[in-house]
């Protein structure tokens, strides 16, 4: 495999590489830390492309995006809960939505200035192709980043304005045949809640939106998706904020949650039943 990196600043090219690098899936990115100058989103920006003499990039088009991961998630704390967690302010009017599916409004925790604000946004970014423009049809919506590399996202993602953690406690998968697949549910054992890494923006089509980055899943995910989110620790919620487009390829490039740390609820529970398991209760006696 063979990728080649083009750092540009305004019109001059500062640095152009291609390097020889392992199929591993813990290698593919590490050459991105021999970028010669900081990136500042509105001068400098990174793409990555990948040249494959045998096979198509895994992450070479918006469908791998739009098919990547279920879109089903949910917190199971209070509003209070997840502003003292993530260290936010809570506005007046936000709550606590009972799940979130694309399209639908969920949390959100962004910085402005140095204080972290707690929103409500609808999940996923407007997409209209080409196709779509020509039928005349409205945008539809996409909430997942897959590919950096994708036109949609390049700028974006290395730009810290837009990035954010989206709060959750668990998010799903379907399971079974289709018209009778159910809800399968995974969490962080002994974590009551988890953020996943994210990027928000304001659209003239929907207004303020967000989008959750997704990486390879691991063992346990695997059977249900081959995609799962990248999800942060408490620790890393800085770094998520505030780091560089290096930074943003690492944590989708790194290794997932290990599977023995994590915890799966398979249930009877029809796909779009809208139904949280009783089991699932809030954990935040934990904090």
């Amino acid at each position: 495999m063979r990728f080649i990196v083009i750092s540009c600043r305004l019109d001059v090219i500062t640095d152009i590489s291609v390097k020889q690098v392992s199929q591993s899936p813990e290698l593919p990115f590490s050459f991105a830390a021999r970028s010669r100058s900081p990136c500042h989103p509105a001068r400098h920006a990174i793409f990555v492309r990948s040249l494959f003499c045998d096979k198509v990039a895994p992450f070479e088009s918006a469908k791998e995006d739009w098919l990547a991961m279920s879109r089903l998630y949910t917190v199971m704390a209070g509003v209070a809960d997840v502003a003292t967690h993530f260290g936010a302010e809570i506005p007046a009017s936000v709550g606590v939505p009972p799940e979130t599916i694309e399209g639908n409004p969920g949390l959100v925790v962004l910085e402005s200035g140095y204080r972290r604000l707690l929103k409500l946004m609808s999940w996923g970014f407007p997409r209209l192709t080409r196709e779509m423009r020509l039928r005349g049809d409205p945008p539809g919506r996409i909430g997942l980043v897959a590919d950096l590399t994708n036109p949609m996202w390049e700028h974006l993602v290395v730009d810290q304005r837009y990035r954010c953690l989206i709060p959750l406690t668990h998010f799903a998968n379907p399971n079974g045949d289709p018209g009778e697949k159910t809800r399968t549910w995974f969490s962080v054992t002994g974590e009551p809640l988890v953020a996943w890494a994210g990027f928000c923006r304001n659209t003239s089509e929907f207004g303020p939106v967000y989008a959750g980055m997704t990486m390879t899943a691991n063992a346990l995910v695997e059977p249900y998706n081959d995609r799962m989110p990248v999800l942060l620790a408490r620790s890393e919620y800085d770094s998520w904020l505030h780091g560089t487009i290096q930074d943003v390829i690492a944590f989708q490039f790194r290794p997932p949650v290990a599977s023995e740390s994590m915890t799966i609820l398979n249930t009877e529970d029809r796909w779009k039943s809208g139904k949280l398991p009783p089991q699932l209760q809030p954990q935040m006696a934990f904090f």
